[in-house]
């Protein structure tokens, strides 16, 4: 007798998101007999759960490609006698790759259209992929790679394991070291760098290109090498790189070749031909006529500056820098004379002073060639007395000052109104008959020192030695100083004008001028002057490098993205000084006017940053036709 069973599924199958279950019910069951079911996997014979309703071939597929649960019916009656158990379960999973000689059956062979393959076309062949990732509706699409890998990402479309040579997320360009159209699509496309040539040893750029016209470019040839394929030395090197093995060497000149003239040395050779300004020698390797100092370690040769009028020749010892001197003639530059001598500017030349050894203080003399007196002594070598002081006689005749020179010199009858000398009669009326009216007779008091006699004119003034001035000669004019017996000193401040204290002859630097000859400007300051001194630099703080300018013409050294004498504007291809933002404008479809194509930018508008374009093209950055 049959044992009743409840009325429920015997198999229930979830996967893909949906649960379906076999559409038979409750199959009869027989004491001590075993019962074998059997369930075909198609679609007419399952359900969906919830529903009961017929499942379509499409969902029942996307079950069984992703079956997460299957659920076996355990329990088929209620009665309490009955007593039954489950033995075995067991499903049939076909293997495309088995080996076997038992073929599976109820499995569906489809023929796949191009790129699809697998028993239901489920999957994608080598060279395409599954493009939105699902096994229903996905599409399977064509890797790009070129022809250079068989296999792409199935999510972005990478390729991946590209041949040839090739790289990219499409196998679409060159490894570095090989050039080429990778997009031609064969395994020739990349071939080596040969710069110059296709050897470890002769290669001498790590990447290459191809130029407009498809030529070989290399374009990072190492130091001493340039050319379009390296295969020539550079400017101060040496060598034979297209030779097998062969290479650019720099050439032996001490680094002291001049390498702004093309061919300082000989590319082949490496002889040295133009060794840079001051430097000569076979090898560059001594200083050149005219300079001195240590060509090979120091590099300091400099010009030997010898003076014109003080030197015989202008070429120095090329090591002390000592210049060959003219007679009475010292220093290294021979620019001074030597102690005891004064400057000839008539003759040129350095001449001794000869100053009296009885009447000089010393036997140097001042710029002039005068020498400083002792009391009671004058002239410009001191060698006459002066009136008032008691002539001594001397047993050598060339010592013994003439009687009538000092009486030529200092005597005679005064014409200042009939006053004696060294007195003057002061103007207080008008004249009559040719007979002066007014006043006594008014002693002149010439400073002995600065006056060259004691007479002064009807007015007082006394007659001063050069470089002094006043009514009794008693100070030093402008552009002297030291006032002393004999006068006063020149000042050597030429360059300011001759311009320095009265006492102790320092220069006095005019405005923003500075050192002991006030000959260099002040920093941050420029232009300078004798007599207006130097200029303020006035280098923006935001746009230039530094506030020190050029010292002649006063241009500031501006950073990156500034320009202008005071750096005080933006460069060509940025805007709103003073952030001065890059501008973003497309160089092939802006007006060339407003562009520097040397660096590759255009200017923009402030503010806007709207860039300017050529006709028929738009776009805020110029970028549409």
């Amino acid at each position: 007798m049959a044992i009743r069973v409840t009325s429920e599924h015997d198999l229930i199958i979830e996967g893909g998101g949906m649960k379906i279950i076999d559409g038979r019910f409750g199959q009869p069951l027989y004491p001590s007999s075993p019962s074998t079911n059997h369930i075909v996997l198609l679609p007419e014979n399952f359900l969906v759960s919830g529903t009961e309703q017929r499942i379509s071939r499409r969902d029942f597929l996307s079950v069984l490609a992703n079956v997460t649960r299957v659920m076996v019916r355990a329990s088929y009656s209620t009665e309490p006698s009955a007593v039954y158990r489950l033995h075995s379960f067991s499903m049939q999973v076909a293997n495309p790759s088995a080996r076997g000689e038992r073929r599976a059956s109820a499995v569906e062979m489809c023929s796949c259209p191009p790129g699809y393959a697998g028993t239901s076309c489920e999957a994608c062949i080598p060279g395409f992929r599954r493009v939105n990732g699902n096994l229903y509706n996905g599409v399977c699409e064509a890797c790009h790679c070129h022809g250079h890998a068989t296999q792409c990402h199935e999510v972005t479309g990478h390729c991946l394991d590209c041949s040839h040579h090739t790289t990219g997320p499409h196998c679409d360009t060159c490894l570095p070291g090989y050039y080429g159209n990778a997009t031609r699509g064969s395994p020739a496309d990349c071939q080596p760098c040969t710069c110059p040539l296709n050897l470890p040893s002769n290669n001498f750029s790590p990447t290459c290109h191809l130029g407009e016209e498809g030529e070989l470019l290399c374009d990072q040839c190492q130091p001493g090498y340039t050319g379009p394929r390296c295969d020539r030395c550079s400017n101060g090197y040496y060598g034979k790189p297209v030779v097998p093995g062969g290479s650019c060497q720099p050439c032996d000149c001490h680094g002291n070749l001049d390498l702004s003239i093309p061919g300082s040395c000989d590319p082949s050779t490496g002889q040295c031909l133009r060794c840079r300004q001051g430097y000569g020698g076979a090898a560059c390797d001594s200083c050149a006529d005219g300079y001195y100092g240590d060509a090979i370690t120091a590099k300091n040769c400099q010009p030997c500056q010898c003076h014109t009028n003080g030197s015989v020749y202008e070429v120095c010892n090329k090591e002390t820098g000592q210049c060959p001197c003219k007679e009475n003639v010292v220093g290294r530059q021979c620019d001074e004379c030597m102690p005891n001598c004064w400057w000839d500017a008539e003759r040129q030349e350095c001449m001794p002073c000869h100053c009296s050894p009885h009447g000089s203080i010393s036997q140097r003399c001042d710029v002039e060639g005068r020498c400083i007196c002792r009391p009671g002594f004058v002239g410009r070598r001191c060698d006459l007395r002066r009136q008032g002081y008691e002539r001594r006689e001397t047993r050598r005749p060339v010592e013994r000052v003439p009687i009538d020179t000092v009486q030529q010199r200092w005597g005679g009858p005064s014409r200042t109104g009939g006053c004696p000398r060294g007195a003057y009669r002061p103007k207080t009326g008008p004249l009559t008959h040719g007979i002066t009216t007014g006043g006594q007779c008014v002693p002149c008091h010439c400073n002995s020192f600065g006056s060259k006699s004691f007479d002064c004119d009807e007015t007082g003034q006394c007659r001063c030695q050069p470089g002094v001035t006043g009514p009794k000669c008693d100070r030093c004019s402008r552009g002297f100083f030291n006032f002393q017996e004999g006068g006063c000193t020149p000042c050597q401040c030429s360059h300011v004008g001759n311009n320095c204290d009265a006492n102790t002859g320092q220069c006095i630097c005019p405005p923003n001028a500075i050192g002991e000859r006030c000959d260099r400007c002040a920093p941050n300051h420029w232009g300078h002057d004798i007599t207006t001194g130097c200029k303020e630099c006035g280098c923006s703080v935001i746009g230039s490098v530094t506030q020190q300018c050029n010292v002649n013409t006063g241009c500031c050294l501006c950073r990156d993205s500034f320009r202008g004498e005071k750096c005080n504007e933006c460069q060509i291809g940025y805007r709103d000084f003073p952030q001065c933002t890059q501008c973003e404008c497309n160089v092939s479809g802006s007006d060339s006017e407003t562009c520097d194509m040397e660096r590759g930018v255009c200017a923009c508008a402030d503010r806007t940053g709207k860039c300017s374009c050529k006709a028929n093209v738009e776009g805020h950055n110029c970028g549409l036709l």
